[in-house]
């Protein structure tokens, strides 16, 4: 009996230690399935930032053909884009040749000098008879020449008018008003400042140093004052076009770092924000502000009552609480956090990101169809809201394998989190699949900031802001910004209260009125 007893001790101590094993090994099963989650994450970081650095910046990926039960949901989408991209590539490919060994010809709005080249008088006898040849012809060569920049002075002569025979005083013709009171600069030259400075990224340094090669000093301290001084002219221009906007049923919205100088600390910089808000492809605003909390875009937005495209930052996202304003996502910020993850499970990225593809495809055909409106959503509701679906249903399947904090799981993370504001796109025909136009309006502020580092007082912020949003809406409105600049400055210094009837969408119908009225009082067969 003892015996027994002592072996069942042992057989208890046994399974004891047997449980305390399993214990171990599922624990190490855990802590081994973690780690290659971790090391997977760890991967992704590498790869992201080294495709940051040295990558490509665009987001295709190899359609995969595995037998998978996932890819089949997206086979006919993904044969659809392949077959796009062979059409494409074959007709570049064949535009390429076809241009092959020919050069673009010269736009006929360039301005035009004519230079003829005659024959030798020696030359043009007869060779035979000696008679004196007629001209029977001629062949035209184009070359394409360039003037530098020139500074001029425009000299006004006021006549001034005296009774010959009373003495009660004088008349003069009055010049014409100056854009800047008591200082020089005309409105070409104020315009050339602008755009050079905010579209072609100059900073006034270099302006400095160009305008000096072209023999005239113009310091730098002057270049900044002027600068400000025509900030102050156009502002109202600026304030009548944020009213236009916040009247749209759409904005699309986003905002980029800059760096301002600290006027407190030598040397020093503090980091501020620009914020975008236009309507898709039309008026685009700008807004500066000290930090990048709510209060900017609370302030900029008031009243507004609408759709708010956006990211998912939270600034965009918390004004959809408040009742009047209602967000909506961007499915480009999806397909990047999917692409990005690519290397951890290439099967599920390749898939989402043909589902993705094929989004982007549909918006695209309407677009070169002109479909708008209640067309634009049914279409969108059949052929659009299956395919997201489907996606959702992937997102969901896969979120529980992953890690969360690996790139998949963020990707899966955000999309779930925001889908009510992704799928909004499908029922508002204003909206776009994404907010690219509000990243594309950024370029310029990101390009710029490589060239003039920093901003020098806080208060030229806001200057900044007010002319960028006269040029990238001329950008969008296909209107040449220094034309523009140069005709409102001109308006403005005779009349301050037009303002609201400069806007570059308001110049734009003005002067195509214009042009359409001269050509109805052309006589028939007059070229213009």
């Amino acid at each position: 009996m003892k015996r027994n007893a002592e072996l069942e001790e042992e057989l208890r101590g046994l399974r004891s230690a047997r449980d305390s094993l399993q214990r171990e090994r599922d624990q190490l099963a855990e802590s081994l399935k973690v780690s290659e989650m971790t090391r997977e994450y760890l991967a992704f970081q590498i790869q992201k930032l080294s495709r940051m650095l040295f990558g490509r910046r665009s987001e295709k990926v190899p359609a995969r053909t595995d037998g998978q039960v996932q890819l089949e949901l997206f086979e006919e989408a993904k044969r659809e884009i392949q077959a796009e991209e062979a059409q494409e590539f074959e007709t570049i490919t064949y535009e390429r040749k076809k241009r092959r060994g020919n050069r673009r010809p010269i736009p006929e709005i360039v301005h035009r000098e004519r230079v003829e080249i005659d024959v030798d008088p020696e030359l043009r006898k007869c060779a035979e008879c000696g008679e004196e040849m007629v001209c029977i012809g001629h062949d035209i060569s184009e070359d394409l020449e360039y003037i530098p920049a020139l500074l001029f002075i425009i000299e006004y002569l006021l006549k001034k008018y005296a009774c010959k025979k009373c003495q009660n005083g004088v008349v003069q013709a009055k010049r014409p008003p100056r854009p800047i009171p008591k200082a020089r600069p005309g409105a070409g030259l104020l315009a050339y400042i602008l755009v050079s400075k905010y579209q072609d990224h100059l900073p006034l340094h270099r302006l400095e140093r160009i305008f000096a090669r072209h023999g005239t000093e113009i310091s730098r301290k002057t270049l900044c004052d002027w600068v400000q001084a025509m900030a102050k002219l156009l502002r109202p221009i600026v304030e009548a076009q944020k009213r236009e906007l916040l009247r749209a049923r759409l904005l699309q919205a986003d905002e980029t770092p800059v760096q301002v100088k600290d006027l407190d600390v030598k040397g020093k910089t503090s980091r501020c924000w620009i914020w975008t808000y236009g309507v898709p492809d039309g008026d685009v605003v700008y807004d500066f502000t000290r930090g990048r909390s709510a209060d900017g875009p609370t302030e900029f937005l008031g009243q507004y009552s609408g759709y708010l495209q956006s990211d998912s930052y939270s600034v965009y996202t918390s004004m959809d609480r408040r009742g009047k304003i209602v967000h909506v996502g961007c499915w480009s910020h999806v397909r990047r956090r999917v692409y990005d993850a690519r290397e951890e499970h290439p099967e599920f990225a390749s898939v989402v990101i043909a589902g993705i593809q094929k989004l982007f495809h549909i918006e695209r055909e309407a677009k070169e169809q002109g479909i708008t409106g209640k067309a634009l959503v049914a279409l969108r509701r059949k052929e659009s809201r299956p395919i997201l679906k489907r996606i959702r249903k992937l997102f969901q399947a896969k979120k529980a394998h992953v890690l969360p904090e690996s790139g998949t799981g963020d990707a899966i993370s955000y999309a779930l989190k925001n889908w009510r504001a992704l799928m909004r796109y499908v029922y508002i025909p204003e909206a776009r699949i994404d907010n690219n136009g509000a990243e594309r309006s950024l370029r310029g502020v990101v390009l710029g900031r490589k060239n003039w580092l920093w901003i020098g007082h806080p208060d030229a912020g806001p200057r900044a802001a007010v002319i960028i949003s006269l040029v990238e809406t001329c950008r969008r409105l296909r209107i040449e910004p220094f034309e523009y600049l140069r005709s409102v400055i001109t308006e403005l210094a005779k009349d301050p209260g037009k303002a609201a009837e400069l806007t570059p969408r308001k110049w734009l119908e003005a002067k195509r009125a214009q042009s359409s009225a001269t050509s109805e009082k052309l006589p028939a067969g007059t070229v213009q």
